[in-house]
């Protein structure tokens, strides 16, 4: 492109040059690669195994990473986002799933794993709306790093902490797991909230506190834990 006008390609055998296309196609390998790989991530299945209420609080992390903290997941969601509609449905999560079998399987193990899929991706909709958006996503992929570090951990407990009492009570975590579920929770759902929550409640003092806070996020020992609630104002 740089020779004299004469001898300078034109725009179409620019376009067909071997250099080119060949960029073209390892940008193309390197996200589907990398696509393939965040969905066998060790974080989605973690995430998919845990309670209701992580769940929940990992969305919420999710949702105040900026774009620089998670650019490489940004760019698996758009690419997973076949229609551009800023959601994943059902269809394009089982074709991203689906392009990871090496082999040809029969009707009986299709079935098996439509199953498997349907239940990996009502897991990863925790607001119920049938489709993954994009908070949901990255709080499924997201690295370890980002829901460890203190200072988030803070801001989201204390962005929680509506009466600044430096716990969260039941009426507090009701309000953030249901205000904004599109399907009307039953008594079956509810109960099987109350139970995490007392299952977290590890001093039984009905109220979940920074310390057992942590430790819902984490899964982390006492040691790492901090000794007392983030300080007031």
């Amino acid at each position: 492109m740089l020779l004299p006008q004469v001898q300078r390609p034109s725009a179409a055998e620019a376009i067909d040059h071997p250099f080119l296309a060949q960029t073209e196609k390892q940008k193309y390998n390197s996200n589907s690669e990398l696509a393939q790989n965040t969905l066998k991530l060790q974080n989605i299945k973690e995430f998919v195994e845990s309670t209701k209420i992580r769940k929940v609080i990992l969305s919420i992390i999710a949702s105040r990473l900026n774009y620089f903290e998670i650019d490489k997941l940004h760019e698996i969601f758009i690419e997973l986002d076949e229609d551009y509609d800023g959601c994943i449905s059902y269809q394009e999560f089982q074709n991203a799933l689906g392009a990871l079998e090496k082999e040809k399987i029969n009707s009986e193990k299709n079935q098996k794993l439509n199953s498997d899929y349907q239940n990996l991706f009502a897991s990863i909709d925790t607001n119920g709306s049938k489709k993954i958006n994009y908070s949901e996503f990255i709080a499924a992929a997201m690295d370890k790093k980002f829901y460890q570090d203190q200072n988030k951990l803070i801001e989201i407990f204390e962005s929680l902490d509506s009466n600044k009492d430096g716990k969260l009570s039941i009426n507090e975590f009701e309000r953030i797991l249901f205000c904004n579920r599109t399907q009307t929770s039953n008594e079956d759902s509810y109960e099987s909230f109350r139970k995490e929550f007392e299952r977290y409640d590890l001093n039984h003092d009905g109220e979940i506190d920074y310390n057992e806070f942590v430790k819902i996020v984490t899964s982390k020992k006492d040691d790492y834990l901090p000794k007392k609630a983030p300080n007031r104002m």
